[in-house]
């Protein structure tokens, strides 16, 4: 299971004003992602699995990450120091991380 915590964000109230990035605001304590150590925050997702997240509804990356499955492919941008890489993270439990951003906003847990 994934849990994810979407603030407000998106074109409207976009969490780096003018940019619809998906960006990780907060990694939960103990969670699968704060134990495997390759998230981190202010990471921008670019891709899970075959799903391109540069200028996805806040909506639809709720939904794709609702189904991203045992297995998880991210593609993120790192802002500091700046690079990109592909990661992937195995879900038997909530992956723990908070994201914020794209177009329109909401909240949920999974």
């Amino acid at each position: 299971q994934v849990a994810i915590f979407l603030s407000d964000g998106g074109a409207d109230t976009p969490f780096i004003k003018n940019n619809p990035s998906i960006i990780v605001i907060q990694i939960v304590e103990n969670g699968l992602a704060h134990r495997d150590k390759q998230l981190k925050l202010y990471d921008v997702i670019l891709r899970v699995n075959d799903n391109d997240f540069t200028n996805i509804k806040h909506q639809t990356a709720i939904d794709t990450l609702k189904t991203s499955g045992n297995k998880v492919r991210l593609l993120i941008h790192r802002l500091s120091p700046p690079f990109s890489e592909e990661i992937e993270l195995e879900q038997f439990e909530k992956l723990g991380i908070s994201i914020a951003g794209g177009i329109g906003n909401g909240y949920f847990t999974r």
